[in-house]
């Protein structure tokens, strides 16, 4: 139902706000800001203009029983599987939209005289040819950076947090409350976040490589996952990094390639 930050002003007890799914009540009618700066603090601004915050503190859902299918009270996101879904847009693409879907290894990149990519030369298919080519290579940049070598726009001067440590929680028992928003938790070189699925828990640790060593970032995961409630028998790994790369290639459309 949104997310709860917990911590980022001052860190003591009662330190949070929500950012909610609920848009503020009355928005399009009055100056909402200035009514809650008049307030001088003393209300959350969330808690003045929606009631949703209230909501997700007494654990309750976004919905009742009779709500229909993706149908609301209060609204509401989700989170999903990426790679059950992954798998899902394939199968519909395949079956139903006359995809043509193939995996296979991609071994050279063949140009036109124009500077055009003619085709792929792979593995297992031999060259395959087309007209349009999307480059989804992610951090690699196989087309757009390493073909056509569009540089990177390095943004680390402005993106600190740079690595990303990922880690599953089992519920400590079958009937455990299930959190009804993401709880991101501010940290002294980044945050770390908190969402509850319906058979586990997903946490994770942003932080900046510059400021944390990976070592300490672990111990602070591990730490409040402690405090939240997992014992050592519900964590289901160790904790898995994600290196990130902030930054951008300086353009996404070369030619007849189009970088996602």
């Amino acid at each position: 139902q949104g997310s709860k930050f917990v911590g980022w002003a001052d860190g003591q007890p009662g330190d949070h706000y929500f950012h909610p799914f609920v848009l503020p009540h009355g928005y399009l009618d009055a100056n909402l800001s200035a009514a809650w700066a008049a307030l001088d603090g003393q209300v959350r601004f969330a808690d003045l203009v929606s009631v949703q915050p209230a909501v997700c503190e007494a654990g309750l859902g976004p919905k009742q029983f009779a709500t229909p299918e993706y149908a609301a009270v209060a609204n509401y996101g989700y989170h999903l599987d990426a790679t059950k879904l992954g798998l899902l847009l394939r199968r519909h693409a395949v079956e139903t939209l006359g995809v043509r879907h193939i995996a296979d290894h991609m071994t050279r990149v063949v140009s036109t005289a124009q500077g055009d990519i003619a085709g792929l030369e792979t593995r297992g298919h031999g060259l395959l040819e087309a007209d349009l080519f999307i480059d989804c290579s992610g951090l690699r940049s196989l087309l757009i950076g390493q073909h056509f070598g569009v540089p990177k726009v390095d943004c680390s001067d402005v993106l600190f947090n740079d690595r990303a440590l990922a880690l599953q929680v089992d519920y400590a028992t079958p009937d455990a409350a299930v959190a009804c928003q993401t709880i991101s938790s501010a940290q002294p070189q980044g945050w770390i976040w908190d969402i509850g699925l319906p058979t586990r828990r997903g946490l994770g640790h942003v932080y900046s490589s510059r400021d944390c060593s990976d070592d300490e970032a672990a111990a602070r995961l591990l730490d409040y996952a402690r405090r939240s409630g997992a014992a050592g028998h519900s964590l289901r790994s160790d904790p898995r990094q994600i290196r990130l790369d902030p930054g951008y290639r300086r353009e996404c459309w070369v030619n007849n390639c189009v970088a996602i």
